[in-house]
């Protein structure tokens, strides 16, 4: 049998990801206990008081949420495998070969490129956007048809990224890359991690050139500007920000110093302790000697 699927690119919690899902599907079929928002972040506060790990799975809205206890999830209805964290019960190394190999013996993939006149308009706002210095929340998206003989949880198993996820008879959404890690209890902007690939190389710069690094309670914790979060939820990015500035404040530093310009951007917003990116203090130090 030959599906007509839908492929884009989406975001899931800021991770961009790879999604495929069958739009004609109706949500009757999907049976997970869902919660709305008010409902979502109670459920959420009351397992992290507990101590108990969980999956929260939010779309886009903040309307829906599925909540559950890691230990409760069930395999028939989700599987995840975020970066060896996982719920499957066969090993990634064995994805396809015991399951998809089986279930699909020929394989059909057929996608229905844009046409290049649609393309180009989109281009043509992008580039418009980015010559008018709005470069920090321009992305281009399309959405690509795809005809195949794969079901969802085929193109999960398929799929060799290291962040994956399948919700049965509604969408499989998977991400190759590390959005935030926390290292030696320090967290880096993703533009370090999976971009340079240089988590933690700057704080060793800064301690070789004599600097004094403080710390900084619940370093992993976002400043709030996020891409386009910063425009999307103000009120919350402020809130956000300013709880940042406290925790970053709270060792008495000279200045803060960041390796990403949106957050540079953001916390300096606050008109606080003086907020710098790392290349300009470098230079300032090299120049000295």
């Amino acid at each position: 049998m030959t599906r007509r699927t839908t492929l884009f690119y989406c975001y899931l919690f800021l991770i961009y990801t790879f999604c495929v899902h069958l739009p004609s599907l109706n949500v009757e079929v999907f049976y997970m206990h869902l919660y709305n928002k008010e409902q979502a972040i109670k459920r959420m506060n009351q397992l992290g008081q507990l101590h108990r790990p969980f999956i929260f799975i939010i779309n886009y809205l903040q309307d829906v949420s599925y909540i559950e206890e890691v230990a409760a999830v069930d395999s028939a209805e989700v599987l995840y495998n975020l970066n060896g964290f996982t719920n499957q019960i066969i090993s990634a190394e064995d994805d396809i070969a015991t399951y998809s190999a089986k279930t699909v013996p020929s394989l059909h993939w057929q996608p229905f490129a844009e046409s290049f006149s649609s393309y180009q308009r989109s281009f043509n706002i992008v580039r418009r956007n980015i010559l008018a210095g709005n470069s920090f929340l321009t992305n281009l998206t399309c959405r690509t048809p795809v005809e195949t003989n794969l079901t969802l949880k085929d193109i999960y198993f398929h799929s060799k990224a290291i962040y994956k996820l399948w919700i049965k008879d509604r969408f499989t959404v998977f991400s190759p890359e590390i959005f935030v890690r926390i290292h030696q209890g320090k967290i880096s902007p993703c533009t370090l991690q999976h971009a340079q690939k240089l988590n933690g190389e700057v704080e060793k710069v800064l301690l070789r050139l004599g600097f004094t690094l403080t710390d900084v309670p619940d370093s992993h914790l976002c400043c709030g500007s996020a891409g386009t979060y910063a425009l999307t939820h103000p009120d919350l990015a402020r809130q956000l920000r300013d709880n940042k500035m406290n925790a970053l404040e709270s060792g008495k530093p000279e200045m803060i110093v960041t390796a990403n310009i949106g957050c540079q951007t953001h916390l300096a917003s606050a008109g606080r302790t003086s907020v710098r990116h790392w290349i300009e203090i470098v230079e300032q130090a090299l120049e000295k000697e």
